[in-house]
């Protein structure tokens, strides 16, 4: 991490995982495009936005570098092609969004 606390290009190699302090429960209304998070860990309740739940949902099982979950994402068909490609810094500042929670760990 670098001195002002943006994650840096060396997180590109490391692996991501779900926190294993607890556990997530997740809602979603058909009109939203939020989705209510609740963690168990810390049983903190979070309003996240749908592309912040892929992230999370796609570390389901194993851990994933930033690449591994932009491709996984990308080829998922779970975004609209208008969101294509994903830009590196919405995935590097979800991911370190997501850290600071304690919701995921390196």
């Amino acid at each position: 991490m670098s001195p002002s606390g943006a994650i840096n290009s060396t997180h590109a190699t490391n692996a991501w995982s779900l926190a294993t302090s607890g556990e997530y429960h997740w809602a979603q209304w058909n009109d939203s495009d939020e989705v209510v998070l609740h963690f168990t860990g810390s049983g903190d309740t979070y309003l996240i936005s749908y592309f912040g739940y892929l992230l999370l949902d796609t570390l389901k099982g194993s851990p994933k570098t930033a690449e591994q979950l932009d491709r996984l994402i990308s080829s998922s068909n779970r975004l609209s092609d208008d969101l294509l490609p994903i830009p590196k810094e919405m995935i590097d500042s979800h991911l370190f969004h997501f850290k600071k929670l304690g919701l995921i760990e390196l």
